[in-house]
């Protein structure tokens, strides 16, 4: 009896053991199944997160020590092509100049040699009107009575480049393409730069942007002029124009970084090339106007701050350059806008964005086939494991247990108790058979104890009556 009643407390002890079993396998389950989503996620929003600041934060290092670079590269190429600019106007003024002065020259040898014939003076000087794209007009303006003394005889004849003083004022014009005779008037040569430069310095002079008349027509022009000498003395001054329409038309097929601008600046400060028609000969009032004056002075570029130029922001090199055979600094002005010489360190930072952004994809999508691979089918296997614990299935062995990693550990751990938990159900069952077993012999017992009684009460019946039988007689 003592044996039998350790055995059906020991049946009892394993029934709270698989109730208890259940009810931790249900709570792993319902842990396991978020874990299924949550790990997968949880790692791809770490990982993935951690890559992609790693990436943006690396970007924004390179893309803002190159971005500098790349900055600095440009505005040192913005230097260059403007000094390379102001290199090629020096040399297409150059010609100009090598130009007037041989002209200049030819003059004073034909009146040296004694030569006074004013035709002849015409003559060498009507070819050069069209010797450079920029010349519009070739001139020689001589000094009171200086070339033959035949002034007043010569009044009025302008076929022979007299004004009507008589004094020899010739002036080849190129006007809408067409070349004539010019002569100008004694008020419009000797109070002006042209002439009294070179005349009182003896020097070759490049002049300041200036309006003048041909004709007509007011035309904007500048000019080289040089000293005619004969005999030692001043017999006039001789030159050639350029129009700044023409200098303007010129520089505006230049477009550095594909939107800029190419302007230029005489050497006091007059814009001699410029866009806006209405600011050409006039003073530059613009912005660092203090910095261009010290530009032109010293000879050195400089780069101004960025300002605002029609709505965009702008960035201007002033590039000073010597006319050295016309004792003068002129200046190239460019301007570009900051956009476009930023444009290359913003396409690096797009780039570099664009690029990270793809590796971090990439770098996720190995994560995530990783992740599959060797973490969601796992745990895929395990939960599987569980909810069969839970539903008190443990004829399925739990999968991994061959694994070496941490999967495999937790593997064998459930294989351990899905035995438990199956020895338990043995024993459940042996215990639910061996109670049938007994009920059954219980019953059995307890029909055969009434059938005896049942015997017995029939057969104290039959006694009783046959005592009373005799009783009676």
């Amino acid at each position: 009896m003592d044996r039998r009643a350790r055995k059906v407390r020991r049946h009892r002890y394993f029934l709270r053991i698989v109730a208890y079993s259940r009810f931790s396998c249900y709570h792993v389950f319902e842990a396991t199944m978020p874990l299924r989503n949550s790990v997968n996620t949880k790692v791809l929003v770490a990982g993935g997160g951690t890559i992609g600041i790693l990436l943006l934060l690396g970007s924004f290092l390179v893309t803002h020590q190159v971005g500098g670079m790349v900055s600095d590269l440009s505005e040192s190429y913005a230097t260059q092509l403007s000094e390379a600019t102001a290199n090629s106007i020096a040399t297409d003024l150059a010609r100009v100049e090598s130009t007037g002065r041989s002209m200049t020259s030819a003059l004073a040898a034909l009146h040296a040699k004694g030569a006074r014939d004013r035709q002849l003076v015409l003559d060498v000087l009507k070819p050069n009107v069209e010797s450079s794209d920029y010349v519009m007009g070739s001139w020689y303006f001589e000094a009171p009575n200086a070339w033959d003394g035949q002034d007043s005889a010569m009044a009025g004849q302008k076929a022979l480049g007299s004004n009507s003083t008589g004094t020899f004022m010739p002036y080849w014009a190129r006007i809408d393409g067409n070349i004539s005779m010019e002569p100008a008037e004694d008020n419009q040569v000797y109070p002006e730069a042209f002439y009294t430069a070179p005349a009182q310095t003896g020097k070759p002079a490049m002049i300041d942007p200036y309006a003048y008349e041909v004709g007509s027509k007011t035309v904007l022009m500048t000019s080289v002029a040089f000293p005619v000498m004969s005999g030692g003395k001043l017999i006039g001054t001789a030159g050639l124009d350029i129009a700044l329409d023409n200098l303007t038309e010129h520089l505006s097929t230049d477009r550095p970084f594909g939107d800029g601008r190419i302007m230029l600046l005489s050497g006091n400060g007059k814009w001699a090339a410029h866009p806006d028609a209405k600011l050409r000969t006039q003073p530059y009032d613009g912005p660092g106007a203090d910095a261009v004056r010290n530009a032109l002075a010293e000879r050195k570029p400089v780069q101004l701050p960025s300002f605002d130029v029609d709505g965009v922001e702008t960035l201007r090199t002033i590039m000073p350059f010597a006319l050295k055979g016309m004792n003068s600094t002129w200046a190239v002005v460019m301007d570009v806008p900051a956009s476009t010489v930023g444009a290359p360190a913003r396409t690096l930072a797009k780039g570099m964005a664009i690029g990270g952004g793809l590796i971090t994809l990439a770098v996720l999508a190995v994560l995530f086939g990783s992740l599959r691979a060797f973490v969601v089918r796992p745990l895929g296997g395990l939960t599987k494991a569980v909810d069969a614990l839970s539903r008190a299935d443990y004829t399925s062995a739990v999968e991994g247990i061959e694994r070496k990693d941490e999967i495999g550990v937790v593997a064998k751990a459930l294989e351990a108790v899905r035995g438990e938990l199956a020895a338990g159900q043995r024993l459940r069952i042996e215990q639910d058979e061996l109670q049938q077993s007994t009920e059954q012999q219980r019953r059995q017992q307890s029909v055969l104890d009434n059938a005896k009684a049942e015997d017995l009460r029939v057969f104290v019946h039959a006694v009783e009556a046959g005592f009373a039988g005799l009783a009676q007689g």
